[in-house]
């Protein structure tokens, strides 16, 4: 048998296509059928008067939580900031989502290549849409 051939619009070269990043976030922008996977879920190990010299995201939710859940908070980071799962008042922030969440895994995977998530995806310029 021989070598399979690969299409080249599903080339997975770092150079030319860049692994078509650019397409990913811009899916990721897009795919409001998927902002049920955005959800963080964070535990609030004191109460939230507490938190006074900072205020990590989960309890900002948890402050504009209409009735108390418990101890687990699920929150979005929106436009507007962390807000509890079902009390949205905003969309989601998607730069936020990529910048912390897969720019990370991208580039750890990236750096053997020999590039970035950044100059992969055109990040800076994808993002200036919002």
């Amino acid at each position: 048998p021989g070598a399979a051939v690969r299409s080249p619009s599903r080339c997975r070269s770092h150079r030319g296509e860049h692994w078509r990043a650019g397409e990913l976030a811009s899916a990721v922008q897009r795919a409001d059928n998927f902002d049920d996977q955005l959800t963080y879920r964070k535990a609030i190990r004191k109460d939230i008067g507490a938190y006074t010299k900072t205020t990590p995201p989960h309890v900002k939710a948890a402050r504009k939580q209409g009735a108390p859940t418990g101890r687990i908070i699920a929150y979005v980071m929106t436009r507007n900031g962390p807000e509890p799962v079902g009390e949205l008042t905003a969309p989601p922030d998607y730069p936020h989502y990529i910048e912390h969440q897969i720019a990370p895994i991208a580039d750890a995977v990236l750096r053997f290549l020999g590039t970035d998530f950044e100059s992969v995806a055109q990040t800076k310029k994808q993002l200036a849409l919002f």
